[in-house]
């Protein structure tokens, strides 16, 4: 007779649920949106090439579309299939962060956390949620910050990248944060700094030609790591070492850079003096608890629905009885 299986030696006879997760770039849209593109997020080029989405055929585009608006049947179906306990909403790019005018983009903030925290509240537990802010007015953002957190009960904010005001772009470094760090140290709750396009002025002088480019193929990551730099080497985690930043996508390729870059600044201290951090301690030391790589081997990964397990933030949801 032949054997198919081999008994297992010493299986446990109550063997552990197994570790649940807690997804936290779970991206959803304002359902207010007639475009799901706000201000120049995207290419001009990426329209040439026959599709409205980021450079995406038709039919995929179709298909984000759908689960980003998709709050309920499906995505939760999903989470249950992928051992998915929680999953941390936030607002897909471009968000409020393209809106060069500031009073729309204040009250569209607002709105979108308005109907954000209604279904977090009305999830069963399965969700929770990352304010979304509008920096081009500081002192805006950071009441909505706080109301969001604490009125509303949402755990954290995500930022997409620089933000338009007018014709200027953004970038978190700038003095006119620093309240904003201060709101996020006061209230505890973490950052997470999420890619946006590179302008359109970077688009047209690097990858002019070469759209499949711009985005989540490449052009993300260094976009978003050099606005990580700035604001490691601007000095805000000195002028604010209990802030959090939360990374996704294997650090944006900062671990890989780790050495390199104050290697670089060591031998270069012409360079250095224009830095308010030190120059001579590792980019990992600068970023220290504050910096947190989430994509860990085996995480659940769905287009539009990236699965990330975080550390400090889980101790802020209400994970279930058991998990």
């Amino acid at each position: 007779m032949a054997i198919r299986q081999l008994p297992v030696v010493g299986r446990p006879t109550n063997p552990p649920d197994p570790p649940r997760k807690i997804a936290i770039e779970e991206h959803f849209i304002d359902p207010a949106l007639v475009h799901p593109n706000y201000g120049d997020s995207f290419s001009g080029e990426f329209d040439q090439e026959g599709s409205s989405y980021g450079g995406f055929n038709p039919e995929f585009g179709a298909v984000v579309s759908a689960r980003l608006n998709d709050l309920r049947d499906g995505r939760i179906e999903e989470m249950d299939a992928a051992g998915i306990d929680i999953a941390v909403l936030s607002h897909t790019i471009g968000g409020v962060e393209g809106i060069p005018d500031p009073a729309v983009a204040v009250s569209t903030a607002r709105r979108v956390n308005d109907f954000l925290a209604a279904e977090v509240a009305g999830s069963g537990g399965r969700f929770a949620g990352f304010a979304t802010i509008a920096l081009q007015d500081v002192g805006a953002a950071v009441k909505e910050l706080t109301r969001a957190v604490t009125d509303l009960g949402l755990c954290g904010v995500m930022v997409n990248g620089y933000s338009n005001l007018g014709a200027d772009r953004l970038y978190l470094d700038e003095d006119r944060f620093e309240p904003f760090w201060a709101a996020l140290e006061e209230l505890q709750v973490p950052l997470y700094l999420h890619p946006r396009l590179p302008s359109r002025a970077v688009q047209e002088a690097v990858y002019r030609g070469h759209p499949e480019l711009v985005g989540a193929t490449w052009g993300f990551a260094p976009e978003t790591a050099t606005h990580v730099l700035r604001i490691v080497y601007g000095g805000v985690f000195d002028r604010h070492p209990e802030a959090k930043l939360i990374l996704g996508h294997l650090g944006e390729m900062l671990p890989f850079f780790a050495w390199r870059i104050p290697a670089c600044l060591r031998v270069q201290p012409l360079l250095a003096a224009h830095t308010q951090a030190p120059a001579r301690l590792p980019v990992g030391q600068h970023l220290g608890d504050h910096q947190r790589e989430l994509q860990r081997p085996g995480a659940h990964h769905h287009p539009a629905r990236g699965g990330r397990r975080p550390h400090h933030v889980r101790q802020r949801l209400p994970l279930r009885h058991g998990h």
